[in-house]
């Protein structure tokens, strides 16, 4: 468990629901708050597993 200063670790249940709204095109900040993540940190990760994602911030 994660203590306030510690970022949770990614699992395969958050790669499992990033992909569907990366290819849903949603926005970044729909995608942080589904996933509780911030868009800085969803992004990163759908970079390193080759997702196409908006950078908006507007979503």
């Amino acid at each position: 468990m994660a203590t306030e200063n510690e970022v949770p670790a990614w699992t395969a249940t958050d790669i499992g629901q990033l992909k569907p709204l990366t290819t849903q095109k949603a926005g970044a900040t729909k995608i942080a708050k589904a996933l509780n993540r911030t868009p800085g940190a969803k992004t990163v990760k759908a970079h390193m597993h080759m997702l196409d994602v908006s950078l908006s911030t507007r979503g």
